[in-house]
């Protein structure tokens, strides 16, 4: 990806993150679960649109319950470095 093409990707997730959010808020008033599936469709347009892949590895044990934890390995070629760096 080019930079040119990265730098229009962004400007377009970042015009489109304030209609779509505020479009969520308000059906999510009236009705709280399509109101949370427009966040989650904004973030995969967000997702696909920056070609980000988002892989899930369980290591444990198979014996070892998660019972619903989410633990996170971030690496410095995670989206979370290149923001805050």
């Amino acid at each position: 990806m080019t930079l040119i093409s990265y730098l229009i990707r962004c400007a377009i997730a970042a015009l489109s993150l304030v209609p779509w959010y505020l479009l969520g808020i308000l059906v999510g008033l009236v009705d709280k679960r399509n109101g949370l599936r427009i966040f989650v469709s904004w973030n995969r347009f967000f997702l696909r649109l920056l070609r980000i892949e988002v892989s899930v590895h369980n290591e444990n044990h198979r014996t070892e319950s998660l019972s619903g934890c989410v633990f996170t390995l971030l690496n410095q070629t995670s989206l979370l470095d290149s923001g805050i760096g």
